[in-house]
């Protein structure tokens, strides 16, 4: 599925949000159409969690944060010593244990906004996938994805079976363009469904 946001006075005149599912794997992309390609410098992919009953995440270099409390907490790959070699971090609850990975260039978790941003470089793909340690059921569907006809709303609702597991709402999303993060107000919407399907 794919929702293009455009405004021709704009730059970039659009950006789309891609979100494709693939043998239960969600992959999450957004790219734009810009005037000066060489100056988008990156993106921050948010998802929001609130309400979902995760008690902890565990970062790329293995730190364990609790979701709670009014702090956000950075994590930055290029800081890491030793260099950490892993790329995803864990978001835990006790049903459900998500692993978000990609290339990141940092992660900001802020349980006080019940989200977390994840920054990568233009063309990075994130990638979500439910994981289940004790036990795999190959015959149920897994994990698919919802959304809304209205384009200004929470549209997008991440399940596993039929469980809500992570929501996404497209205003918050930005990318870096020009050395500035900018979002998407101020642009129309239309929404492509692969396969006359949300899934």
């Amino acid at each position: 599925m794919t929702i293009t946001y455009f405004n021709d006075k704009k730059d970039p005149k659009e950006v789309s949000i891609i979100f494709v599912l693939n043998n239960n794997t969600f992959k999450w992309k957004i790219d734009g159409n810009f005037s000066e390609p060489e100056k988008f410098e990156e993106i921050a992919y948010r998802y929001y969690f609130g309400e979902l009953n995760y008690t902890f995440f565990i970062t790329p270099s293995d730190d364990v944060i609790k979701n709670e409390g009014n702090e956000s907490y950075m994590w930055q790959g290029s800081i890491q010593i030793p260099e950490i070699s892993k790329n995803y971090q864990l978001m835990l609850s006790n049903e459900t244990m998500l692993n978000i990975s990609g290339n990141f260039n940092r992660i900001m978790n802020n349980p006080i906004y019940l989200g977390s941003y994840f920054y990568t470089a233009p063309n990075e793909t994130l990638t979500i996938k439910v994981q289940e340690p004790i036990k795999l059921n190959l015959t149920e569907k897994g994990i698919s994805l919802r959304t809304s006809e209205n384009l200004n709303a929470y549209l997008t609702e991440l399940y596993d079976r039929s469980k809500k597991i992570l929501y996404f709402d497209p205003y918050s999303m930005q990318i870096k363009y020009k050395g500035e993060f900018k979002r998407i107000f101020g642009y129309g919407s239309n929404i492509t469904l692969f396969n006359g399907s949300d899934s």
